[in-house]
């Protein structure tokens, strides 16, 4: 018996883009992050949850590094 694909695997730069400028767009409406999170889900066919929780593993990650003083997504924070 082989394992079932739990579902997708690995982030493409394209969704990426995606995430960040729908946290950008609903944040700049004054609108919940989980606005954002559900319209990534409609874009991507990923999960809320795991869109949620890869946005702030990345964000607790560009917080942790030095990139020259400035993180890759202050632009959408």
């Amino acid at each position: 018996m082989t394992a079932k694909p739990s579902g997708k695997t690995g982030w493409t730069q394209h969704e990426q883009d995606i995430l960040f400028e729908q946290a950008k767009k609903a944040r700049d409406l004054g609108l919940p992050l989980k606005a954002a999170f559900d319209q990534t889900a409609r874009l991507t066919g990923r999960q809320p949850n795991s869109i949620r929780n890869f946005y702030y593993a990345k964000i607790k990650e560009e917080a942790g590094s030095a990139h020259g003083g400035q993180c890759i997504y202050s632009l959408y924070r």
